[in-house]
């Protein structure tokens, strides 16, 4: 904890940094799902959109990795 003193702080707020997270993710989701079919009348928009719908779907699977270590296998005490 003397290299890296904050990482008591990320341990304390957890939940409160998943749920905002998790939040955040699904708004993006949402707009992400109603703007699929918008027409693109700028070069490169098509591409741009291809990248953020997979950079999304990285995310959420980050996210659920890490809701998995943090929430799910200490209850099951797997690890």
């Amino acid at each position: 904890t003397s290299t890296f003193p904050q990482i008591l702080w990320l341990g304390q707020y957890k939940t409160l940094i998943f749920s905002v997270g998790g939040v955040l993710l699904g708004v993006s989701g949402i707009l992400e799902y109603r703007n699929r079919h918008i027409s693109c009348r700028v070069e490169g928009c098509v591409e741009t959109r291809n990248w953020s719908m997979l950079l999304w779907r990285v995310s959420v699977v980050f996210y659920l990795i890490g809701l998995l270590f943090a929430y799910i296998l200490p209850v099951l005490r797997l690890f």
